[in-house]
């Protein structure tokens, strides 16, 4: 596959097959000798961020904002490369969080028939979340196994990966399974801000508190505090576009004057 068409591939599923070429410098963007991979919701076109691509040998590359990331091994070119791509337990969780947060802030301009699908999707979406957590923790189960790691479980960052994955992996998933099986919405939606916060804690150890682990405390790195401005900004911008639309267009209801009309 060339650059060209590697840059524009759409990864909807756990599993994609990608194939990397020297392609043309023109279309590997402006980091030389790296190809792009975009991830694209199906329906929308656009990217989708925060997604986990992660080779066989373990390496792992996260898309940005634009659903982008740069790919550039010198030892997988000029062949096919398998990629395992993570992201639905954290999007179904996220859509369960972000909802409840709409759902109280915004409950005075929600129909009764709004709300009521509101309550299907919340245990639907939680039947998924919790077969794609025991999936996931399978998976990460298999790594261990595989490269034979039982031994690094007992030191302080194998203690600190059991945490994440007891704490914030099955315990959401038995959760999300009670909560499908009782028909109780506000279990599943408290389960999802947990499991939110455990996707917050993996992405701070794969970013921050695991990245360069081998080197010198101080020689770490740790976000700038513009980092942190510029972060709170675009959440904050967000935030108040959100609000402004729904606010003063038929987001949560039917339009009186086009109600029967669809």
């Amino acid at each position: 596959m060339s650059a060209g068409r590697l840059s524009r591939a759409w990864v909807p599923v756990l599993l994609a097959l990608l194939s990397s070429g020297p392609g043309s410098r023109g279309d590997q963007g402006a980091s030389a000798g790296c190809f792009r991979i975009r991830v694209v919701d199906e329906q929308s076109g656009r990217g989708v961020p925060l997604v986990q691509l992660k080779t066989t040998n373990n390496i792992r590359y996260y898309t940005d904002s634009n659903g982008l990331a740069a790919f550039s091994e010198p030892g997988l070119m000029d062949q096919r490369v398998f990629f395992f791509v993570s992201s639905i337990a954290a999007g179904l969780s996220m859509v369960i969080f972000e909802g409840t947060l709409a759902q109280r802030s915004f409950a005075d301009k929600m129909d009764e028939e709004h709300k009521q699908t509101a309550n299907d999707i919340v245990l639907g979406f939680g039947k998924g979340a919790a077969i794609v957590l025991v999936a996931y923790f399978a998976i990460k189960v298999f790594g261990v196994a595989l490269d034979n790691n039982w031994r690094l479980l007992g030191t302080n960052y194998g203690l600190w990966f059991l945490l994440e994955m007891i704490g914030f992996v099955l315990l959401p998933c038995f959760l999300y399974l009670v909560g499908v099986r009782d028909r109780n919405v506000k279990l599943i939606r408290w389960t999802a801000a947990l499991t939110v916060l455990g996707i917050v804690l993996n992405r701070l150890n794969i970013c921050v508190i695991c990245f360069n682990w081998q080197l010198p405390a101080d020689e770490r790195y740790f976000p700038h505090w513009m980092e942190f401005g510029i972060s709170i900004f675009v959440v904050t911008l967000g935030v108040v576009a959100y609000r402004f639309i729904v606010t003063r267009m038929p987001v949560f209801y039917e339009h009186p004057e086009f109600r029967e009309s669809h």
